[in-house]
């Protein structure tokens, strides 16, 4: 309707009112995930972890961050992990240069593996001497023939002569004055009694006069036969020397000949210190007086090492044990040769016949 002139006006036809006007929302922006850390454990389950940073915060109702943290497990599998081993090693020397008769056993050559990681947890991990870690093989097994007249070979050789008062002392004495006297003139050799004390009878040397004159004047410790004792006694002797020596003394073979029944007292200590004298690098090897009991031939085996027949010499008694130096010889030397001894230096003990022609068949 159109007013008339005397009507009341229209009212407005539009209205504007303000509307809007507050913020509007502002969501959370995050950035991207970082690198996953290091899981905190090798094995067992262990956990890995990983945060983002948070570049906008939620404003005005918007929507709100997600979690800036996240984790995860991981290694999952067993700790337990045996030991690594190393390959094999090269063939180390032959126990022997021959065999002295039939009855002997032939040398022995061994290799080993060694342990290049340990076992981990409850991993599993063979003995030293296993056969997965030690194997061996006869070598030399020919007889030694002939008489022979010179041990070759560049040694140090530390007899441990049994003084107690079970064992006869100047036997032994011989069996070494027999030996030192066919050795080469660089050969050299110690002496050591043990008993219910140690006694150092003679030191290192190849002076052949100056051994002779120690093995005239000693005398026997006696008492019991504490082998324990001497095997620290000789362990020393040896390494004391090693250290004294010149780079090429260094490099020579080094031995420890025990003489013995196979009887000691404080056994157990005495075959640890066995494996003391091999952890060192030198070589062991028992003479020993074989009386046929299993329970001490299983004790000469213990304080031998692995293998046994290679590191044993028997005889049937103390007084067999002069009469047969080449017996020791050819498991101490390097080789045996035909060769003419040296003048004689002072030693007056007779080797006697062992049963084999000289080298000139007389």
């Amino acid at each position: 309707m159109i007013p008339t002139e005397h009507g009341m006006p229209c009212p407005p036809l539009e209205a504007r009112l303000p509307c809007g006007a507050s913020p509007c929302p502002k969501d959370c922006q995050v950035g991207p995930w970082e690198e996953w850390t290091s899981c905190t454990s090798a094995c067992g389950g262990g956990t890995q972890s990983r945060s983002r940073a948070i570049l906008t915060e939620a404003r005005r109702g918007g929507e709100p961050c997600p979690s800036d943290q996240d984790r995860r497990t991981c290694n999952i599998g067993a700790c337990d992990r045996d030991c690594q081993l190393s390959d094999w090693s090269d063939w180390g020397a032959c126990s022997r240069a021959c065999r002295f008769d039939a009855s002997a056993p032939s040398g022995r050559r061994t290799q080993a593996r060694a342990v290049s990681a340990m076992q981990v947890g409850r991993g599993e991990c063979p003995e030293a001497t296993d056969a997965a870690r030690l194997r061996g093989e006869r070598c030399n097994e020919q007889l030694c023939g002939a008489r022979f007249d010179r041990c070759v070979g560049d040694r140090d050789i530390l007899v441990l002569v049994d003084g107690s008062d079970s064992a006869n002392f100047s036997a032994q004495l011989e069996l070494v004055a027999g030996m030192a006297q066919h050795a080469d003139k660089d050969m050299r050799f110690g002496v050591v009694a043990y008993g219910s004390k140690v006694v150092e009878l003679s030191e290192l040397t190849a002076d052949r006069a100056a051994l002779a004159a120690a093995l005239k004047k000693a005398t026997a410790p006696g008492g019991l036969p504490n082998l324990a004792a001497g095997e620290v006694a000789a362990k020393n002797l040896l390494v004391r020397a090693q250290f004294a020596s010149s780079s090429d003394d260094v490099r020579r073979a080094k031995v420890v000949l025990v003489l013995s029944d196979g009887a000691p007292t404080h056994v157990e200590q005495a075959i640890e210190e066995a494996g003391e004298i091999r952890a060192e690098g030198l070589r062991l090897i028992l003479g020993v007086v074989d009386g046929g009991s299993p329970e001490v031939r299983a004790q000469v085996c213990a304080l031998a090492g692995a293998p046994c027949e290679a590191n044993v010499e028997a005889v049937t008694s103390w007084a067999e044990m002069p009469r047969q130096p080449w017996r020791f010889l050819a498991a101490l030397c390097e080789r045996l040769e035909f060769a003419r001894p040296e003048p004689d230096v002072g030693f007056d003990w007779s080797d006697s016949d062992d049963g084999s022609a000289d080298a000139d068949g007389s």
